[in-house]
């Protein structure tokens, strides 16, 4: 993934993944594999992607795709981003909005 980057932390109860850089073609699709390696059974999967600075609709699909993982692992998927996040624009556009559930990013 050359311009996208990721950062892996186990929690008590699944895993935390943060993404940084742009989330589109290539990199999206090498994400995707790279994504289900961090999904267990009945597990939480936190996907922080404050750091992205832009994604596209392969972006979108690679998280979408990891979402349908997590749904066939009995397991839970949460997005961290703001509402001005650019993935908001993107989901709106592809009437996708009630496809995640997100949560607020922390602000330290």
């Amino acid at each position: 993934m050359q311009n996208l980057h990721l950062t892996h932390t186990a929690i008590h109860n699944g895993a935390s993944v943060e993404l940084s850089g742009s989330l589109t073609s290539i990199d999206a699709i090498d994400l995707k594999s790279e994504l289900h390696k961090y999904i267990n059974k009945r597990q939480k999967l936190i996907v922080d992607i404050t750091g992205i600075t832009d994604i596209d609709l392969t972006g979108l699909n690679a998280l979408m795709f990891t979402k349908i993982k997590c749904s066939i692992k009995y397991s839970e998927m949460v997005l961290v981003a703001g509402s001005k996040h650019p993935i908001m624009k993107l989901l709106r556009l592809t009437r996708s909005e009630g496809t995640f559930s997100f949560q607020k990013p922390v602000l330290v």
